[in-house]
């Protein structure tokens, strides 16, 4: 059947959302499982993105799907879809209970593109404390 709303790794579940909703809401691929949910699933647009997906539906037990749908994210704040020339894909949604009320930006693409940019700044830690580098 379909997986629940929640992950029940043994980890870390805040890691385990983090992870869930970066793949989920910033992606532009889709899966399908014409077979039914234990069936062997189809990718429709970036393959690598559908196999994202797939973990997240089946590794973490998080709907994707429902996830995308939901009032909460269902149009991004901002959203800039990947490129070759910038090696990235962003999307940005307005605050949350869940993210401690500020603007989210989920951000995935070249390492040294991606963590270059970011960590030189600034990063969130456990708790929603914002510390600098």
């Amino acid at each position: 059947g379909a997986p629940s709303s929640t992950a029940d790794v043994g980890g870390d579940a805040t890691a385990v959302q983090v992870v869930s909703h970066s793949c989920a809401l910033n992606a532009t691929a889709r899966v399908q499982y014409p077979d039914g949910p234990d069936g062997k699933p189809f990718y429709v647009n970036s393959p690598t993105e559908g196999c994202l997906l797939h973990m997240v539906y089946k590794g973490f037990g998080v709907d994707f799907d429902s996830l995308r749908q939901s009032d909460t994210y269902m149009d991004p704040y901002f959203r800039q879809p990947f490129s070759s020339e910038r090696k990235r894909m962003t999307s940005m949604y307005e605050g949350q209970e869940e993210w401690h009320g500020d603007f989210v930006v989920f951000c995935k693409g070249a390492s040294e593109i991606v963590l270059g940019d970011t960590i030189s700044t600034y990063y969130r830690a456990p708790g929603g404390k914002t510390i600098p580098p």
